[in-house]
């Protein structure tokens, strides 16, 4: 999950570090200070800066003892991120299908340049059985 995009809200992560906009939390400076505590002692845990304000929460962590992922499931465990693996699925399964649109419009731009390039040639006539 963690090398998702984050749809509907604000991700970024780097080696032992992750930024990311959790529900629940906008306007709840108490849910942001329980967030704080509880995921501050979650093993390998160094740092959790909840912002009731922005709604994002700022993690770092010691990359020998846990992982973005588990930093995202402890969250989600939490109640703080339901939606986000349904809407990467989303998300991916639409990128899946522009890309494939892609690959045909290049497939037949690039069919119909070699066309016009070899008119007339015996290659053309190859080309044409593809």
């Amino acid at each position: 999950m963690s090398d998702k995009v984050c749809i509907n809200g604000y991700c970024h992560k780097t080696p032992g570090r992750l930024r990311v906009r959790v529900t629940n939390l906008r306007k709840r400076n108490k849910t942001a200070k329980s967030l704080e505590l509880l995921l501050g002692s979650q093993p390998g845990i160094s740092h959790v800066r909840a912002n009731h304000v922005t709604g994002n929460v700022l993690i770092k962590f010691d990359i020998k003892l846990t992982s973005h992922e588990a930093v995202f499931q402890s969250l989600e465990d939490l109640g703080h991120l339901p939606m986000i693996s349904e809407l990467n699925s989303d998300y991916d399964q639409g990128m899946e299908a522009i890309s494939e649109i892609g690959m045909n419009i290049g497939k037949n731009l690039a069919k119909v340049m070699l066309k016009e390039a070899l008119r007339g040639s015996a290659a053309a006539i190859i080309l044409e059985l593809l």
